[in-house]
């Protein structure tokens, strides 16, 4: 006879390999076919605007509705919206501007000679620095991080997160550097996962998805002005 733990565990399995399965594949295939149409077509703001609600349907979206329809939970309450919410924003922040300024510290002291601050744009604080660090930890440390550790500990689901983050950057650079990906993005590849080991643990420490959303957006901060 099959325990109900092992039916959860099993259901967990199934519904984190479901969401995944799908995010990737929506990603992928507007990275590849609608996103080129739309930039040959449009111009800014609209393709940053069309760009940006595209994200939030695929990864809110698609994670609203698992909630849902699939796995019946209050969204706000499961996602770490709701719990915890000022201890998540203390450590968000203290991570956040601690990460952020050995990201700079890094490339002020050890960059090119001519190194210079750039500046920030609306468009990159509305969606780099706003919009996409929310939906993304809404989808990896929200939803996906807690459905796999229902199934495997801690550590190993936040390690499979992780990685999931990472190759759903994939799809993007392929589409702009193809043969060279590794050459171009070796270094990227080791800091985005890194990133969301970081992620991941602030998550399990504060129960809260604003603390991860406070470090990813400033990580994005860290990368758009250098």
């Amino acid at each position: 006879m099959i325990s109900s733990e092992s039916k959860f565990n099993k259901r967990s399995l199934f519904t984190a390999l479901m969401f995944t399965a799908i995010i990737f594949g929506l990603w992928t295939l507007y990275v590849a076919y609608c996103y080129p149409v739309f930039k040959n077509n449009l111009t800014f703001p609209a393709l940053t605007t069309v760009n940006e609600v595209v994200r939030v349907l695929i990864f809110a979206g698609t994670t609203l509705l698992f909630l849902l329809l699939v796995t019946n939970e209050k969204p706000l309450l499961s996602l770490g919206l709701t719990t915890n919410a000022r201890k998540g924003l203390a450590w968000g922040a203290a991570t956040g501007l601690i990460y952020a300024s050995l990201i700079v510290g890094r490339t002020v002291f050890f960059g090119a000679e001519n190194f210079s601050f750039k500046s920030v744009s609306i468009a990159d604080l509305l969606t780099t620095i706003t919009v996409s660090p929310f939906i993304e930890e809404i989808a990896f440390r929200g939803f996906l991080l807690q459905k796999f550790q229902k199934v495997i500990n801690f550590s190993a689901a936040n390690v499979v997160t992780s990685l999931l983050f990472l190759a759903i950057h994939f799809p993007r650079w392929i589409s702009r550097g193809g043969a060279n990906l590794l050459p171009d993005k070796g270094a990227a590849m080791v800091e985005i996962f890194i990133l969301g080991l970081l992620l991941g643990f602030l998550f399990k420490r504060t129960n809260s998805l604003w603390a991860c959303f406070l470090l990813h957006a400033a990580n994005n901060l860290a990368a758009v002005i250098i």
